[in-house]
């Protein structure tokens, strides 16, 4: 969602996710930015977009790489 700064992700407790954790936002070997982790369900989690990320390039299919 570009207009309030948040993705949403296909992992979730299911995954180990857990609120605060960081996530780079890829597009192939591009790096989109970063989102941290606010909402965390069974399946699926949200994640505010951080400052600096370029969200007009976020889509669907993208894919999120904890960040190191």
């Amino acid at each position: 969602n570009k207009e309030y700064s948040f993705i949403v992700s296909d992992i979730g407790q299911d995954r180990n996710v857990q609120k605060g954790m960081k996530f780079d936002v890829m597009d192939g070997q591009k790096f989109l930015g970063q989102a941290e982790i606010d909402k965390v369900y069974d399946t699926m989690s949200s994640a505010a977009v951080l400052p600096g990320a370029k969200i007009s390039d976020m889509k669907k299919g993208n894919v999120i790489v904890e960040s190191r």
